[in-house]
């Protein structure tokens, strides 16, 4: 154990020396107008980082960087990765709208009942979702010994508020428990592209998505992957025309 610990405590330093390194190093490229080094950079930094936090700020750093590229549909999608990280920043959601118009595409949150549910919903991460629920499960708990222990009118209402309480706050983790699983690509090649019944370009095509179509993996090949059309088909796209939202 002592020389596990040691092992540990001699490897972490170098490879945090590097992060920051590779970090630094984007951020000065981003500087000096060079969005292409910078993204080299960051890329390599993402596969590194091991913090939610960390993950989100270079997801976000890489939608700038794609953006100054002039790759908007990517900037799209860099920014999308980062929700999953970091869902309530403020930058974050008005560059993904201004890109998102940019591209001509539709909101990410349209405003209507049904967006502003799902926004309220994954508003907070995995972590904090599980947080959220033990508290609440704490909180039944102790409502539903009070009102074993002591009965009454107050206690029952207590409970019966804490198990309504309950209910609520299982809403977001849930959420997670359903999406986490799921890893999804969207579709950003310009003119958007064709779904195959094999991956090969000689295959029968049998869909076409727009650009800016979010879809779920099933499969997965060297140049391809397959993806589920709205259909419920499994259909094999180019990976040079999606992008993999899961970073």
């Amino acid at each position: 154990m002592i020389l596990l610990l040691t092992l540990i405590g001699l490897t972490s330093p170098p490879l945090q020396e590097a992060f920051s390194s590779l970090d630094q190093s984007a951020l000065a490229a981003y500087r000096e107008g060079n969005p292409a080094a910078a993204s080299t950079h960051w890329n390599q930094a993402l596969e590194e980082a091991t913090s939610e936090q960390e993950r989100g700020r270079l997801c976000y750093n890489l939608g700038n960087a794609a953006y100054r590229r002039g790759a908007v549909v990517e900037a799209v999608a860099w920014y999308h990765s980062a929700l999953r990280y970091t869902p309530r920043d403020r930058d974050l959601w008005a560059n993904l709208e201004f890109c998102r118009a940019e591209a001509e595409l539709d909101p990410a949150d349209r405003g209507d009942l049904v967006h502003t549910f799902q926004r309220l919903l994954s508003s907070l991460t995995r972590g904090e979702s599980e947080w959220l629920w033990a508290c609440a499960l704490a909180l039944l708990a102790l409502a539903g010994t009070g009102e074993s222990m002591r009965g009454g009118a107050l206690w029952r209402r207590l409970f019966l508020g804490a198990l309504l309480v309950q209910l609520l706050c299982a809403g977001p983790l849930l959420w997670h428990l359903v999406h986490d699983g799921q890893d999804t690509w969207m579709v950003t090649a310009v003119d958007g592209c064709a779904g195959h019944s094999e991956p090969s370009d000689e295959a029968k095509q049998l869909a076409h998505f727009e650009v800016g179509a979010v879809l779920e993996e099933l499969d997965q090949l060297p140049d391809w992957v397959k993806l589920a059309d709205p259909q419920g088909r499994g259909l094999w796209v180019r990976t040079r025309d999606a992008f993999s939202l899961v970073r």
